[in-house]
C-alpha cells in the first residue's frame, strides 16, 4: 500500500494573501479593459455606470481598487465591457518553471555596452565581450 501524502494546513495569511493577489491580478485587467476601450471608443465611466444600472459614484469606487469586488461583480463588469473572463488553474511549479525560463531569457538577451577606453566599470573589456554583451568602442571627445 502507498503512503499517504502529508496533507499540510494551510496558514490564514498565506490564504489572504493568495486571494489579494487574485483579486488583484482580476482587478487590473478589468481595469485593463475599460482603459483600451475608453480610448478607442471614447467609452466613459457614465456610459459604464448606466450598462451596469449603478450610481457612477459607486463605480468610481470599484474602479479605484477602494471597494472589494465579488466575482460577481467582476463578472458583470467583465459583461459590461463586452469580454468573457477566462480562468486558467496553472500548479505553482509550472508557474515557477514559466518565471525562470523567463529570467533565463532576460539573461540571454544581448546587452550592448559602449565605452570609450579599456576597462568598464572595472571590468576588462575582453571579459564583457565573452559575456552576452555586445561591446561597441566610441571615441570620447570632452570639449
Amino acid at each position: 500500500m502507498a503512503d499517504k501524502t502529508t496533507v499540510r494546513i494551510i496558514p490564514k495569511r498565506e490564504l489572504l494573501a493568495y486571494r489579494a493577489d487574485f483579486k488583484l491580478r482580476a482587478f487590473r485587467q478589468i481595469r485593463k479593459m475599460f482603459n483600451l476601450l475608453k480610448g478607442r471608443e471614447g467609452f466613459t465611466q457614465k456610459d459604464l455606470a448606466i450598462a451596469l444600472g449603478i450610481d457612477e459614484g459607486l463605480l468610481s469606487r470599484r474602479l479605484s481598487g477602494k471597494n472589494d469586488m465579488r466575482m460577481e461583480t467582476f463578472s458583470d463588469l467583465a459583461r459590461a465591457l463586452e469580454c468573457k473572463i477566462e480562468v486558467e488553474l496553472v500548479h505553482i511549479s509550472e508557474i515557477e518553471r514559466r518565471a525562470a525560463l523567463e529570467r533565463e531569457r532576460m539573461n540571454t538577451v544581448p546587452k550592448i555596452v559602449f565605452y570609450g577606453g579599456g576597462r568598464i566599470s572595472g571590468e576588462p573589456v575582453g571579459q564583457l565581450a565573452q559575456s552576452n554583451s555586445v561591446v561597441v568602442p566610441v571615441q570620447v571627445t570632452v570639449a
